[in-house]
């Protein structure tokens, strides 16, 4: 279990390594009811992760704003990035299968 200081450590380390941690972090502290981290925490990952399509994981950062932003009772914004989200996930299925050879 992290204590409060391995929290806040985290915080502040997990910011710098980018909007899929800042995200997570976002979501951490939201669901412990600590508004204002998650809020500041969101407020470094949603511009990174707005519109970072073709990246291999960042639909996970996104899963995890919206999961965040659901836990802030912020709905609205909550269903966009998880519907963007999706979307990205599915693009990436799309792109990693291989084309099927058309019959004739």
């Amino acid at each position: 279990m992290l204590s409060r200081v391995d929290l806040e450590d985290s915080s502040s380390a997990g910011a710098e390594r980018g909007p899929q941690m800042a995200a997570i972090l976002a979501l951490v502290h939201a669901r412990l009811g600590r508004r204002g981290e998650a809020e500041r925490m969101l407020a470094r990952a949603m511009p990174a992760a707005e519109n970072r399509t073709g990246l291999s994981h960042m639909h996970h950062a996104q899963f995890h704003i919206g999961a965040a932003l659901a836990s802030l009772d912020r709905h609205d914004e909550a269903v966009r990035w998880l519907t963007k989200a999706a979307d990205e996930a599915t693009r990436r299925i799309r792109a990693s299968r291989p084309m099927k050879a058309s019959s004739r």
